[in-house]
């Protein structure tokens, strides 16, 4: 399994605009093992696990190791995603928007499997397969859904992390249509 190297990018970004550039630099002086980060590309492919190490240390330096910061990381990482490349989801309803899950995450992630499972008109449970059952990743991924129902035609719209089932990430996300 691998991730886009954009993946790694925005939590760098994420990082540098947060905390300020020099506790960034920091971290990269006591972490010198995630220097060569710096040099990633955004569309080339990189170890998933080299990815879940990276976002667990930097929650642990910027934050209280408790994955929180990683909501706020994929918040930010959707936000920079919409102004570019996710820009054409910005007026898509959630069913709409949901219907096209598995493309988004698979231009992030090289093997991630979305299934979406409707409990009502606007009531959905999302389930990613194929990804580690990891707190970091799952608040991350859970942050990008919250910044995403935003972004598009929907309002008061509620993303839930559900306990993992079936070995896999799964979050309910309820809303009202615009």
């Amino acid at each position: 399994m691998q991730v886009s190297g954009n993946a790694f990018k925005t939590l760098v970004e994420f990082a540098e605009k947060k905390y300020g550039s020099e506790r960034t630099k920091n971290f990269y002086i006591d972490n010198s093992h995630f220097c060569r980060i710096k040099d990633f590309l955004d569309l080339d492919w990189y170890e998933l696990d080299y990815y879940l190490e990276y976002s667990e240390t930097v929650d642990k330096y910027f934050g209280f190791g408790d994955a929180s910061i990683l909501l706020e990381a994929g918040e930010y990482a959707a936000k920079k995603a919409f102004e570019s490349s996710h820009s054409l989801f910005r007026d898509l309803s959630m069913q709409c928007a949901l219907s096209n899950a598995e493309a988004v995450f698979l231009s992030f992630f090289s093997a991630a499997v979305a299934e979406i499972k409707y409990i009502k008109n606007n009531k959905a449970e999302l389930y990613i397969k194929n990804l580690p059952l990891s707190p970091h990743l799952s608040n991350i991924i859970c942050g990008w859904l919250k910044y995403s129902s935003r972004a598009i035609r929907t309002k008061e719209a509620s993303i839930v992390e559900k306990n993992h089932k079936k070995n896999c990430l799964c979050f309910t996300l309820e809303w009202i249509n615009c």
